[in-house]
């Protein structure tokens, strides 16, 4: 019997930290991997220790941060129009997602330079992150299709058997 995984209001609050969990796997994958025998010697024991916890702790709290608003103000009504138009296909999502981030870039990137430099932030820097911004999107909205799997019927839904 295949049922959702999630409930779609704990797939929003987990969906916009799994791409920020991703880039902590891949960027301390090889850094762990490669310094483990030193840590094992006793060298490098306060890299293992806090300050990397704390580096961990600043890319959730910074993934949180860019996430969690587009996820809030778009997710949510996309994901009952969806529902209610019966588009529960992960492309539907996955390119919702892409064009949610691209245009959240655009958008976002010089509100925060602007508020940052107090200035105007260059073109060069709009652009160049449009495809990181458009490519989270999509991987917020892949992680909360596969969580909440809308395709699926929901448990609540479901009448016990008799």
């Amino acid at each position: 019997m295949n049922s959702r995984a999630f409930d779609p209001t704990v797939a929003f609050l987990l969906a916009p930290l799994a791409p920020g969990c991703l880039v902590i796997i891949f960027l301390f994958n090889g850094w762990i991997m490669g310094n483990l025998f030193l840590a094992v010697e006793g060298h490098h024991l306060e890299l293992l220790g806090l300050k990397v916890f704390g580096f961990l702790l600043l890319i959730l709290i910074v993934s949180a941060l860019i996430a969690y608003p587009p996820a809030l103000l778009v997710g949510i009504p996309a994901y009952v129009l969806f529902k209610r138009l019966e588009w529960n296909a992960a492309p539907v999502y996955i390119s919702f997602g892409i064009g949610v981030g691209a245009l959240y870039s655009v958008v976002f990137t010089p509100a925060l330079a602007f508020i940052i430099a107090q200035r105007v932030a260059p073109l060069s820097l709009h652009v160049g992150l449009i495809l990181p911004c458009a490519f989270y999107g999509g991987l917020v909205a892949l992680f909360f299709w596969l969580m909440a799997r809308p395709d699926l019927p929901s448990d609540r839904m479901r009448t016990p058997p008799a």
